[in-house]
């Protein structure tokens, strides 16, 4: 850049770091001399500045809580912030927790309360790359209030290791989590424990073990992370793991005739492979080797070379014509012939399970040599889930567009999330009609069961299946529903937060945080139309709201009871010895909410043996103990088993209505003036029968003593009989209407 001036000083902003040179030209205006000056400058970045940070907690009362954090003056003298990463440490432990980035000096954490605080610094990033923590330019420290300190016992303090920060890839990495609790007494063997991995945010399996082993696939530094609750509170750590790679090539050879299939089962991350039929390249395939030979020379060995790009390593196998495996698959009498290369080299068909012991070892099931006019070979990666989301399950092919489709080529099932699977693989014709098909249910043992902590030998199925509520799971039905409508590119992370939600759905703190979590995803989505963001978060923030509504409602039933209970011998077994808020037998109730039949009992428990009958309890106070009471232990769960009861009318006698309507219509002493009035008509009825029975008498007295003459004084006829009888048959018609009225 070339400048002039008459002045003699002179301005500029570099836009560019580094060291630059500045030349200084002075000319003499009157004898044109000139004289020449160069300096060289070196061009820094100056750090970005901040005021403060500004700590609110939005709901002081509730447990978690919701803190909001916005810093004040945050600026780059330079140019601008282009992020800003949040993070948050007690003063129990100062590694750092939580780590949020944002674009804007705002953000919000959702967090329990603990024995201390919660301290909170940023690391600003500038345009050039240069970050700056606000722990190394400020020494103050920016935390939640005194009044946040939550004095219960039961919070667990943790410390996470690994049994190595270096690790080579497909060693296994021992964890170990030592717990104690405020007032250091070991709880490790009363808590349970929630294992990130892969510190993707999402948690991969659940123990009540504190020992847990794992063996990473892909090399990279991880950011495993452990959640440990008890008694319904919850800390999180996480430690910083680096997995070097490490090659190992491997192969599976099986040899059917004069072809040869090979796998690769290579370990490390390879980027290029090589096969060779005794020193001549045959392929570049990186999962197998599909090799039949054409010029009558059979080779003696297969060779497979791989790389990362740096380093190369080979493995050499011998091998031999095998006729045998022709025959034997010959003797299959069904076109779907699945084989895979976990057999050493037989090619016995893969059985109904299929149990995956080595994650670092891959799976493959190859449909080659089925027979018959084969089109296509489809697989379904799990039965459960529909794919292609055609609202059928029978018709997804999860290889389309691999050559395992097109030709029957081996297929590397793929490593998943779920421990047990059930695939489908399917042969169809050109007209897509099924010539043959098979299940076969596959099991990751490498993925540790996700089992019930009350019992540890119960495995329950997935995440999924703790005891919701109908209104809890109405709630998270519509909201999947509404994540149905997303584009693919983004339904597939939100759907892992629903799976997540239903996971956690009883930890509060974790509740909140992955619906914080969501709501950011669907912000910053670009595929989504306004109308549908706006529809997703609504449904979200009902969840929230009605999540901290039942809190409340909770906490305030809580208290009444033991206000009810001041006085009572019985308090200590109800709420405890008082050193914990969720102890005795309703803090059993509060800590495993999921668990609605026990807590029903333990309810039952409370009012029959503490409260029904002690004298010193009113009953209107009992009455509303029990109303208290029931609304702790929530709503049944939802039941897809039991048929909805069937409603039947109440049949009302006639009676019944005439008096409902008459005290609708002239008020409460409407049955009163009900039976006057029947008196008054009965009465009249009476006076109108006597008088015509006196004249009927007088007109037929000579008749009827003739006629009583005659039969010596005794009254036999039909006629004189058929009026009791009709009487008595009209009594038992009435009895009949009446009892059939009133059933």
């Amino acid at each position: 850049m070339n400048s002039s001036s008459s002045q003699k000083n002179f301005s500029h902003t570099f836009d560019e770091l580094g060291c630059e040179k500045i030349t200084l030209t002075v000319n003499d205006k009157k004898t044109g001399a000139s004289q020449t000056s160069e300096e060289w400058v070196k061009v820094v970045n100056i750090p970005p500045k901040f005021s403060d940070i500004q700590v609110k907690v939005e709901n002081i009362d509730m447990d978690p809580m919701r803190i909001s954090l916005r810093m004040e003056g945050a600026k780059d003298p330079d140019g601008n912030i282009a992020s800003y990463t949040w993070y948050y440490y007690t003063s129990t432990d100062e590694q750092p927790q939580g780590f949020r980035i944002t674009t804007k000096p705002e953000t919000s954490f959702t967090l329990p309360k603990i024995n201390g605080r919660y301290y909170f610094s940023v690391v600003m990033e500038d345009a050039n790359g240069l970050k700056v923590d606000t722990r190394d330019i400020s020494e103050e420290k920016f935390s939640t209030p005194d009044l946040l300190v939550n004095q219960n016992i039961s919070m667990p303090i943790i410390d996470f290791k690994a049994n190595g920060t270096d690790i080579k890839y497909g060693e296994p990495v021992e964890f170990s989590v030592n717990v104690k609790n405020a007032l250091g007494q070991d709880i490790s063997k009363a808590a349970e424990y929630r294992w990130d991995i892969d510190g993707d945010g999402f948690y991969d399996t659940k123990t009540s073990d504190p020992h847990f082993t794992y063996k990473y696939t892909i090399p990279g530094e991880y950011h495993p992370k452990v959640k440990v609750t008890h008694r319904g509170l919850s800390t999180t750590k996480f430690i910083t793991l680096n997995v070097v790679n490490r090659l190992n090539p491997q192969a599976a050879i099986q040899v059917i005739g004069d072809k040869i299939v090979a796998y690769n089962m290579s370990t490390g991350i390879v980027q290029s492979v090589a096969w060779f039929a005794d020193d001549k390249k045959v392929s570049e395939n990186k999962d197998y080797l599909i090799y039949s030979v054409s010029d009558g020379t059979f080779p003696t060995s297969i060779k497979i070379q791989i790389s990362d790009g740096k380093d190369t390593q080979e493995a050499t196998f011998p091998i031999a014509r095998n006729a045998k495996n022709k025959t034997l698959l010959k003797k299959i009498e069904k076109p779907l012939i699945v084989l895979t290369n976990d057999t050493n080299g037989n090619v016995e068909e893969v059985p109904d399970n299929v149990i995956w012991k080595d994650p670092l070892k891959p799976l493959f099931f190859y449909l080659g040599e089925s027979t018959g006019d084969i089109q296509f070979y489809a697989i379904d990666n799990d039965i459960d889930i529909d794919t292609d989301l055609s609202g059928g399950k029978d018709d997804d092919a999860d290889n389309k567009g691999t050559a395992s489709y097109r030709m029957g080529r081996p297929y590397s099932v793929p490593m998943g999330t779920k421990r047990t699977t059930i695939m489908r693989l399917r042969l169809l014709k050109s007209d897509g009609t099924e010539i043959d098909s098979r299940q076969i249910r596959v099991t990751r043992d490498f993925i540790a069961p996700i089992v019930d902590t009350e019992n540890p030998t119960t495995v329950i199925k997935s995440p999924q299946v703790f005891n919701l509520s109908a209104e809890d799971k109405a709630r998270l039905d519509k909201l999947q529903g509404l994540v149905q409508n997303v584009p693919d590119e983004e339904r597939k992370d939100l759907t892992r937060y629903l799976d997540q939600l239903g996971d956690i759905w009883y930890d509060r703190a974790d509740r909140a945080e992955t619906l914080l979590q969501f709501s950011q995803a669907v912000n910053i989505s670009k595929s989504m139309s306004p109308e549908l963001k706006t529809r997703i978060l609504e449904q979200v923030n009902l969840i929230y709201t009605q999540g901290q509504q039942d809190a409340q409602e909770k906490e305030i039933a809580k208290k009444m009871i033991a206000d009810f209970l001041a006085k009572s011998s019985y308090k200590k077994e109800i709420f405890g010895d008082g050193t914990d808020s969720n102890s005795g037998l309703l803090g059993q109730i509060i800590d495993n909410p999921e668990y609605y039949e026990q807590n029903k009992s333990i309810v039952q428990k409370i009012y029959d043996d503490y409260i029904k009958f002690d004298k010193q309890i009113s009953d209107e106070a009992k009455a509303v103990i029990k109303d208290k009471l029931t609304m702790l232990i929530g709503n049944p769960p939802v039941q897809t088993t039991t048929p909805p009861p069937v409603v039947t009318e109440e049949k009302v006698s006639l009676w019944t209505k005439i008096q409902t309507k008459v005290t609708a219509i002239v008020g409460d002493k409407g049955p009163i003036i009900l039976w006057i009035g029947i008196a008054v008509i009965g009465l009249l009825g009476l006076m109108v029968l006597v008088k015509l029975f006196s004249g009927s008498s007088r007109s037929t007295s000579h008749e009827n003593d003739h006629h009583d003459d005659h039969n010596g004084g005794l009254s036999t006829t039909p006629e004189n009989n058929h009026g009791p009888d009709w009487l008595h048959a009209d009594d038992q018609h009435n009895d009949h209407h009446d009892n059939h009225s009133t059933e």
